[in-house]
């Protein structure tokens, strides 16, 4: 069976999230199953469509930004979830209201201790000067063009991100994102820069993700967060960087499943302290929820100690040492693989296939090369993966 056979009969929660962010023609709204996309796509008028003239300097600045913005979509692989929960922009506000369904899991025993519902709204640091320019991904990417600097808004099953095209020096070094939470929740500064939801008991939802910020040639700007009461700050530092410069803030919320699949010993190191939540939050709630995604999609279905799961922890530990340090993504594989009960072969079947992502992620600094390197070996009978306990 090819893969786009394979693809029609994945989840229903799959193809919605497909048809949302691939797929360039607009679905019918009811085929989704979310009840507030028709609405969404209502305010949006269309898909692609240009709201307001502008001229060619700003359509060169839009186009330049949106290829950035998609070039780190694709790397980070924003809006791709197994999740089957969505979040439009409101393209009038600019703003995305996020409806949060949540759990929480007992460290010591894996069991949901509690669980809830609520919203999170943030909002972009629009203007008066902007205006709404554009509407992409069929209503899940809203573009405004205004002075010194572009804004969007980038909502998906996952989370959602916030992007800032800096177009010259004499754009802010600041920018404002306010947000609203539910009753209770709020959000906690971390040493790696990270920014961890949490909820009025401490237990943590996701983060929004260390900041990051680019130029025109693909160098690294310095960026930082602070926050003040329903405000949180980007500071930009784009002196001396090559026009436009993008910069964004992502909210991150595969945490939610992640943290149930954890086995024992990984809920004792992850809950021991806030620092070492921090890493599992990365480690398992952005990258084991991508790794675990791409499985679902090209394969449909997995199982223990078969080439899925090879294609799995290849792109797993790929992945993490790409986006960790060394230390600390080492120390997440050799963690989960104190799996208790887990037979030896089945451990060192994994091992063998942790360490070619690890060789992969040498070779690459792109999560798409890793992903299709790896995709490629799974299919492979004489590459480097281990595909059964047999071989």
């Amino acid at each position: 069976m090819d893969l786009g056979i394979r693809r029609i009969l994945a989840s229903f929660a799959l193809i919605a999230v497909l048809a949302v962010v691939l797929l360039p023609a607009v679905p019918d709204a009811s085929a989704t199953g979310v009840e507030h996309r028709s609405a969404a796509l209502d305010s949006a008028s269309g898909v692609g469509r240009s709201f307001s003239p502008t001229s060619d300097e700003e359509d060169e600045a839009l186009t330049k930004i949106t290829e950035m913005i998609n070039e780190h979509r694709s790397n980070r692989n924003v809006g791709l979830s197994e999740n089957d929960k969505f979040a439009y922009p409101d393209s009038a506000k600019g703003s995305v209201t996020y409806d949060l369904e949540y759990s929480f899991v007992d460290p010591d025993t894996g069991e949901e201790k509690a669980a809830g519902d609520g919203e999170i709204v943030f909002y972009l640091p629009v203007t008066d000067g902007h205006k709404q320019v554009q509407i992409l991904n069929n209503g899940t990417l809203a573009v405004y063009s205004g002075g010194s600097y572009h804004v969007a808004l980038d909502a998906s099953a996952a989370g959602f991100a916030a992007y800032v095209g800096i177009l010259d020096a004499s754009a802010p070094t600041a920018y404002e994102f306010e947000y609203e939470l539910p009753d209770g929740f709020k959000l906690t500064e971390s040493d790696s820069g990270n920014v961890i939801i949490r909820d009025a008991d401490g237990d943590s939802l996701g983060m929004i993700e260390a900041p990051w910020a680019v130029d025109a040639e693909g160098n690294p700007v310095q960026t930082r967060y602070t926050l003040r009461d329903g405000v949180l700050v980007q500071a930009v530092d784009h002196t001396d960087a090559v026009y436009p410069v993008v910069a964004d803030p992502w909210w991150n919320l595969g945490w939610q499943g992640a943290k149930t699949r954890l086995h024992a010993p990984e809920r004792a190191w992850c809950y021991a302290s806030d620092d070492n939540e921090d890493v599992c939050i990365t480690a398992y709630g952005h990258h084991g929820t991508r790794a675990m995604f791409w499985t679902a999609f090209y394969f449909i279905t997995w199982a223990r100690s078969d080439h899925t799961d090879a294609f799995r922890h290849c792109l797993w530990s790929a992945r993490l040492h790409i986006g960790m340090s060394h230390a600390d993504a080492s120390f997440i594989l050799d963690l989960h693989e104190q799996e208790p009960g887990q037979p030896s072969v089945e451990r060192q079947m994994d091992e063998w296939n942790n360490d070619v992502g690890y060789s992969l992620s040498n070779t690459t600094s792109s999560y798409a090369t890793a992903r299709n390197t790896c995709y490629s070996w799974s299919r492979d009978d004489d590459g480097p993966l281990q595909l059964s306990l047999d071989d």
